[in-house]
């Protein structure tokens, strides 16, 4: 898959800190009444972490993108 190969050869990796945030945003988003090791659980902590590993691929690519906006010639 292609976030995996520029997670590779960009070394981007989950940390704890950022695993940790996620779950947290999680369980604002879907159920306060949740724990981590609840959600880890239900899910696995590999799919999670992979979610995760996709969120930081999405903004590195917004980061480096270079963004050009062409002009609208149709008129």
């Amino acid at each position: 898959m292609l976030i995996y190969a520029i997670a590779r050869a960009e070394n981007l990796t989950v940390s704890e800190e950022r695993y940790e945030e996620y779950l947290d945003r999680f369980i604002e988003q879907y159920d306060d009444f949740m724990y981590h090791y609840e959600i880890e659980n239900t899910f696995g902590k590999e799919l999670l972490r992979s979610e995760v590993l996709k969120e930081i691929v999405k903004e590195y690519i917004v980061e480096v993108a270079d963004i050009t906006i062409a002009e609208d010639t149709e008129a």
